[in-house]
């Protein structure tokens, strides 16, 4: 996927608006910027990670920091177990933060993970 040229300047992902909630997607740019935008700002809040994206990881601060900030968490299943070990948490240490943690298994579906259990599509 073609994500524009490596020197243009990074700005943050916009907002959109559903339902009576305003959400804002924590993306691949600079998780600090996320988290200062996130805490000026009492929104619902999105959280897309891409951990290792091209190799670079989050630290365990800075992912709890995100993690502390959002109500959704969309995640691949292997970024997920590597999560999992970096925070040294659970599946369910993580729903006392999420309303719901969705993990993509590629051409096996996804899950959704709730405090009212888990969904398969």
């Amino acid at each position: 996927m073609y994500q524009g040229p490596v020197y243009t300047k990074w700005k943050p992902s916009e907002y959109f608006e559903y339902d009576n909630y305003r959400y804002i997607h924590f993306g691949t740019g600079p998780a600090e910027e996320y988290i200062k935008i996130a805490e000026k700002i009492k929104i619902q809040k999105l959280f897309l990670t891409l951990v290792r994206k091209h190799g670079i990881c989050i630290q365990k601060n800075t992912a709890m920091a995100m993690i502390n900030l959002s109500n959704i968490m969309i995640i691949n299943n292997n970024e997920f177990s590597y999560l999992l070990k970096m925070v040294q948490h659970t599946k369910d240490d993580l729903l006392n933060y999420l309303d719901y943690i969705i993990v993509t298994c590629g051409s096996h579906g996804s899950v959704i993970y709730s405090k009212d259990g888990e969904k398969h599509f």
